[in-house]
């Protein structure tokens, strides 16, 4: 944004909520446990925790991450998003992904 404001400063302003991507394997939880707690304490709303393989392959780690994150933040988590190196591809599968987050009438457009 600037020397002085970062997006959260934005989203804050603008009261919008927030649709958080994490890696889906290992290191996962505590970087949305940070991450949840800063918007917390910014009282910023969290829709959804989007969880995104960056490499292919999975991570062992990915298994419970889901659950976890559920169970422990009350959040909803989705994915994981599948690593796919074509970038078109790769967003129409994040497209999949994020889709429960988005109303039937705006996806018919």
């Amino acid at each position: 944004m600037d020397s002085k404001r970062d997006v959260v400063d934005l989203i804050q302003a603008f009261r919008l909520p927030v649709v958080l991507v994490a890696r889906a394997g290992l290191g996962t939880l505590n970087h949305v446990a940070l991450s949840l707690e800063a918007l917390a304490a910014r009282k910023v709303s969290v829709r959804a925790v989007v969880l995104s393989r960056g490499v292919p392959g999975r991570d062992l780690a990915e298994r419970d991450n889901r659950r976890y994150l559920e169970a422990r933040h009350g959040v909803e988590v989705l994915g994981p998003v599948p690593f796919v190196e074509d970038a078109r591809k790769r967003r129409l599968a994040f497209r999949r992904a994020l889709a429960p987050l988005v109303p039937e009438r705006a996806r018919a457009r």
